[in-house]
């Protein structure tokens, strides 16, 4: 192999500090390896060229170390630093940076994983990829110098599975992208695309570096902003550490600053440096939060370095706390000059706390729900701080509703001036990346294949439809993922519909929509545009998962052994709380993800998807298949692009399905349960998640299809169960669930206890006649309060609402004081606020529902 171009293009990069791939395929992959090693290291020092090597698989690692070796590869290992990792354990490296990255087992890599790993190589750096399933001449196409996989290889789709053959066939669009067959193929195939980098290189760090050095330079006499600044790496990190540092000195205003990057811009560093400004500053009380522990570990990284850099010394000016739990710093204190902190709290007690919070910091907002969002404002300095691309993604919680939001909030504050100070709103984007140049070829590639920078805003529709006008299409998911033009269209739209309408998104979603055996991907479309031949507008899309169908007999020796398993969420958590492993044999469709286009959201699409899923499910019979044919409506002479297999298959081409139920699984969000109750999916648990750091509840919520003859009243069985628990535990673990929330999932139990007896729980709650007596003073005085009565109504809530009381049925409104505070024990206070009801039309209605409850037991 000639090394002069090979030598050229590490020179290049290293120029201009960007960053290469290379996939090495062969049987002297460990030489290849050696040598891009030999060649790098003349353009760097030898302890600044560390070398990152992942793998899955320790025995592959030590069968490919073990192969034959020369004295090239020999002193490769001997003298390299190099820092062997699992996949598993990518995590870990978040922080670092590296000069070469060697990645092994590529079938056992992810998205998350492959963008981590590559985000810690700098700018000259190379990501090399070893490949040991590929075949040297079918794969290969000398001519073009790029990876040309065979879709239809059975042996390929075995070894690799869809997405990583996508991803690799994708790669040849990457201008920095190199193959090496270490046996036949040699690297003077490339010079005509080295040539093209070196003209295509259009240098803009340089400007920028100019930028930087002026902007420290001038304030060198401002101590100690001038030494904090110093610590970080770009003019964009500078200019939003100095714009923070101005937030925080201006004591006579509060700020509420939204700081958004990419990942890999520095985000988290500027803000450690940022709070040393405020303890320079003299803030005394300052939180951080975030929904993991892990997003915050490279603030607190950067803030310990900012102390020292100010002067302070550990265990003399400040003290570090380590939760050995989480092994994470959970708080710093400083006592310097005064008693100041930096400590994580909890997102559910920053209410608490609101008093005195000085600055409050809340890390990767973008995967908080907006409802939560909107309580961490207050009378102080706020920081929202987020990455709108990349692996962590965000989505329309954030990136629409919550920035609308927020200046409407603050403008109304500022009219109202119910405080001294004015709220000021401040944006602070970060662009500029601090380990490689801002036009390095290999972000551009992979923002463009994870559709990262196009994911906001949509589309706009042709026209908005009528939903019964439109029908529910299967998305063949090897044309989906086939790399074709079109296809790429059309998975860039179902891309983000997903993105816009959930609030947290990873690029691993965009494997298990294209990996999972289980997983189907549905779509919403007009029946006109597949008529006309259009390329369709994709008006909303579902990914369901198919689950059941498990063995009693494995099930129980599967929660004997308490084993776990991947997959079939709904049917291994049913069975297991419950103890019922007859569920488990039943046939499921979970829905893992629904979204519908934003410009037509709230007006019935939704619904349409769940009507046309339940119907294909209880179809009988399936029909001829048909292939649908499509043309780029941008095209001239509207030439017809056929797919085999049909991009978009009828579901009237389809076999039907056994299934029992359509299922859903998710956090408690109210819009998305109201949505789920109103077609007709009913709650069979919820389960309190409990983190170090965070509560949310989790909901399983079916829709019986009724289609299974030999177990008829299995849902109704279930349901009873689940309200049996739920209301024993509706005082301690679920007091803080909304009260309409709860009437809409017990509602049914309210209407069918009137016809069926077997509805009535709690049978044995009976009243002294001391409590009756007690009762019938608290109506007559109307001065008596209600703590008077307190703990008999509780028993009077479950008799009223769980009994067969056929007289005197209860309006809605008191239903919900019955379980606000009969069951929950709320305080009348916390009723009144919840449903937006005076005090004393309250204490009306207590008095209403106690005398219908006298009339009911002939007191």
């Amino acid at each position: 192999m000639s090394d002069f171009y090979l030598n050229q293009l590490l020179e290049l990069s290293n120029k201009n500090s960007f960053r290469t791939i290379f996939l090495i395929s062969g049987s002297n992959v460990l030489h290849e390896i050696a040598k891009i090693h030999y060649l790098l290291s003349k353009y760097t020092s030898k302890n600044k060229n560390n070398i990152l090597w992942v793998y899955n698989d320790h025995n592959s690692f030590e069968k490919l170390k073990k192969s034959k070796k020369n004295i090239l590869v020999r002193e490769f290992f001997e003298n390299s630093q190099v820092r062997y990792l699992y996949y598993k354990d990518s995590k870990k490296i978040l922080g670092n940076s590296f000069r070469i990255c060697i990645l092994q087992d590529l079938k056992a890599i992810t998205p998350n994983i492959f963008l981590r790993i590559v985000e810690t190589i700098e700018g000259g750096g190379v990501i090399i990829l070893i490949s040991d399933h590929l075949e040297k001449q079918k794969h290969f196409n000398l001519e073009d110098n790029y990876i040309n996989i065979n879709t239809k290889s059975k042996i390929y789709l075995n070894l690799l599975g869809r997405f990583i053959e996508n991803f690799l066939y994708a790669l040849k669009n990457c201008p920095v992208f190199f193959f090496i067959d270490s046996d036949y193929i040699k690297f003077d195939l490339y010079k005509s695309k080295i040539s093209l980098l070196n003209k295509g290189i259009e240098s803009a760090n340089t400007s920028k570096k100019n930028l930087y050095i002026k902007l420290v330079d001038s304030i060198s006499n401002v101590q100690p902003i001038n030494n904090l600044i110093k610590k970080t790496k770009t003019f964009d990190q500078a200019r939003a550490f100095l714009s923070l540092t101005e937030s925080i000195a201006d004591k006579n205003k509060y700020s509420r600053i939204i700081m958004t990057s990419g990942r890999g811009r520095g985000k988290s560093s500027v803000l450690g440096l940022a709070c040393c400004s405020a303890i320079a500053y003299g803030f005394s009380n300052i939180f951080i939060t975030s929904t993991t522990v892990e997003n915050v570990n490279t603030f607190y990284a950067f803030l310990i370095l900012g102390l020292e850099t100010i002067g302070l010394k550990e265990n003399k000016d400040f003290e570090i706390i380590f939760n050995k739990r989480k092994k994470c710093i959970h708080k710093v204190n400083i006592f310097n000059t005064h008693k100041q902190f930096i400590k994580f709290v909890k997102p559910e007690e920053i209410n608490e706390k609101k008093d005195f919070i000085e600055l409050l910091i809340i890390e990767e907002s973008a995967t908080f729900q907006f409802e939560i969002l909107k309580t961490f404002t207050g009378p102080f300095i706020t920081i929202f701080s987020t990455t709108y691309e990349g692996y962590e993604g965000s989505g329309r919680s954030f990136n629409v509703k919550f920035l609308d939001w927020i200046k409407k909030d603050i403008n109304l504050e500022n009219k109202t001036r119910y405080i001294n100070k004015i709220i000021y709103y401040k944006e602070i984007i970060l662009s500029e990346p601090i380990r490689y140049s801002t036009d390095d070829y290999l972000e551009k590639w992979i923002n463009d294949y994870f559709f990262f920078k196009e994911l906001f805003p949509l589309n706009t529709l042709n026209l908005c439809p009528d939903p019964f006008s439109c029908k529910l299409y299967l998305v063949d998911r090897n044309s989906l993922f086939s790399n074709h033009k079109l296809s790429r269209k059309i998975l860039h739209k179902i891309v983000n519909i997903f993105f816009f309408s959930h609030y947290k998104n990873s690029p691993d979603d965009l494997q298990l929509m294209c990996d999972s055996p289980f997983h189907r991907i549905f779509v919403l479309i007009h029946q006109k545009d597949i008529s006309l031949s259009l390329i369709p507008d994709i008006l909303a899309a579902v990914q369901i998962s198919y689950e059941g169908q498990i063995s009693k007999n494995y099930a129980e020796k599967k929660f004997q052994y308490q084993f776990s398993e991947n997959g079939d969420l709904i049917p291994w958590i049913i069975s297991k709380y419950y103890f019922n492993f007859n569920f488990a044999e039943l046939s499921g469709i979970r829905i893992v993800r629904i979204g519908v286009h934003s410009g037509i959201q709230n007006l019935g699409f939704g619904s349409r998807i769940i009507q046309q899923l339940e119907e294909f499910c209880k179809k009988k019979h399936a029909h001829n298949y048909e292939v649908n044919k499509f043309y780029s409506k941008h095209s001239q002479e509207k030439k017809i692009v056929q797919f085999y297999p049909s991009l978009f298959i009828d579901l009237k081409s389809r076999i039907t399905p056994e299934v029992d139920y359509i299922g859903v699984s998710f956090n408690l969000n109210s819009r998305l349960f109201f949505f789920w109750n109103k077609n007709k999916f009913k709650t069979i648990l919820i389960k309190k998640n409990r983190d170090l750091y965070f509560t949310k509840y989790s909901f399983i919520m079916i829709r019986d299809l009724k289609v299974n003859k030999i177990n008829i009243n299995w849902f109704l069985n279930i349901q009873k169960k689940f309200v049996r628990n739920f209301v024993n535990l509706i005082d301690t673990e679920f007091k803080d669930l909304e009260l309409k929330v709860i009437f809409y999932m017990i509602n049914d139990f309210l209407i069918n206890r009137y016809k069926d007896k077997s509805f009535c729980f709690f049978n044995n709650q009976l009243l002294s006649y001391y409590e009756l007596k007690k009762i019938k003073m608290f109506i007559t005085k109307k001065n008596l309060d209600f703590d008077y009565i307190g703990y008999i109504f509780k028993k009077i809530s479950k008799i009223l609402l769980f009994k067969n009381l056929t007289v005197n049925k209860l309006k809605i409104s008191e239903i919900l004081i019955l379980i606000g505070l009969g069951m929950q024990k709320k305080k009348i206070n916390s009723i009144s606020r919840e449903l937006e009801m005076r005090k004393d039309h309250i204490f009306l209605l207590i008095h209403k529902i106690l005398k219908k409850f006298l009339i009911y037991v002939n007191y």
